[in-house]
């Protein structure tokens, strides 16, 4: 029922599979439906809770989801619902906001840095940010660089003019996101958060603190559901 729902265009659900899961939020055996709705132009990203076919409770969400997960933080039968969205996980607790974590930025390249402050022409600039992409992706790229790359060679120059003194900064985006018991296979037991990053990172998460447990683990190819 649920996969014809999911397809049902009727059914104004907009999500992809890493945003629904199910959970039993009430402690009383029934699973409900867990769905981190991406939205549409018109209508704000949404996580959902459904119970069976109706839709129980809603609740806006600040940006884009890319994954959804339930996990146990405490000693309480009731789960906590996670959403990864951007650079951000956020934390539901009875369904209202109860935390936010956010993954510390990546280091900025040192040439692209010495690009944007000693350039002399916006093609040298491109070609400079080009390169790099080309070399180490782009994601290895500052949110301001894609940018530029993403704009059309008419824009540019204008775009440079407007951004002169915005901060080179590049987010650590969470691509997906998992979970893992932490010492006891028990359903209940304590759980930790494992995120995979457009940085090829794989990073684990205390259940408490949610500040990452032990070293980064880093992969060969970028972590995509």
């Amino acid at each position: 029922m649920w996969l014809d729902g999911f397809s049902d265009t009727q059914a104004t659900i907009y999500t992809f599979p890493a945003c629904v899961t199910s959970a039993d939020l009430a402690g009383d055996g029934d699973f409900r439906l867990i769905v981190a709705d991406i939205g549409t132009g018109q209508v704000p990203s949404k996580l959902k809770i459904y119970k069976g076919t109706s839709l129980n409770s809603e609740v806006n969400l600040d940006d884009m989801p890319t994954a959804v997960a339930p996990m146990y933080v405490d000693s309480e039968r009731m789960p906590v619902i996670t959403v990864a969205s951007s650079d951000y996980v956020y934390v539901y607790k009875n369904l209202r906001p109860f935390f936010r974590a956010v993954l510390p930025p990546l280091p900025v390249n040192a040439t692209e840095r010495d690009a944007w402050g000693q350039y002399t022409s916006v093609e040298e600039l491109c070609e400079i940010l080009q390169n790099l992409q080309m070399e180490h992706g782009i994601s290895s790229l500052s949110l301001k660089s894609q940018h530029l790359l993403s704009l059309g060679s008419h824009e540019r120059l204008s775009f440079i003019n407007a951004n002169k003194t915005m901060t080179l900064q590049r987010k650590n985006l969470i691509t997906c996101m998992s979970t893992l018991k932490k010492a006891r296979q028990e359903e209940m037991a304590l759980t930790c958060l494992v995120l995979g990053t457009e940085n090829k990172e794989l990073i684990v998460l205390h259940p408490e603190t949610f500040t990452p447990i032990d070293e980064v683990l880093k992969c060969s190819n970028s972590l995509h559901p």
